[in-house]
């Protein structure tokens, strides 16, 4: 099994195109079939990352199709 973890920081008053790519985030379950688990967190508190992916795979193979899909 493989996780793979991203976070992102967004620039202050971008909370609606924040939504939006966290919503974006969400729906790739399901549609990429490589992903066999994901999570979505989205930030609280200030000073930290605003958004975080982590995503299971089977396989190395399974993430490098995930990245060039």
């Amino acid at each position: 099994m493989i996780k793979h973890v991203v976070m992102w920081k967004f620039k202050p008053g971008t909370e609606k195109e924040m939504n939006e790519f966290i919503s974006g985030l969400r729906g790739l379950y399901g549609v990429i079939p490589q992903i066999r688990s994901q999570e979505v967190g989205v930030n609280c508190l200030e000073g930290n990352y605003d958004a975080v992916l982590i995503s299971t795979f089977d396989s190395l193979a399974d993430l490098d199709a995930y990245k060039t899909d």
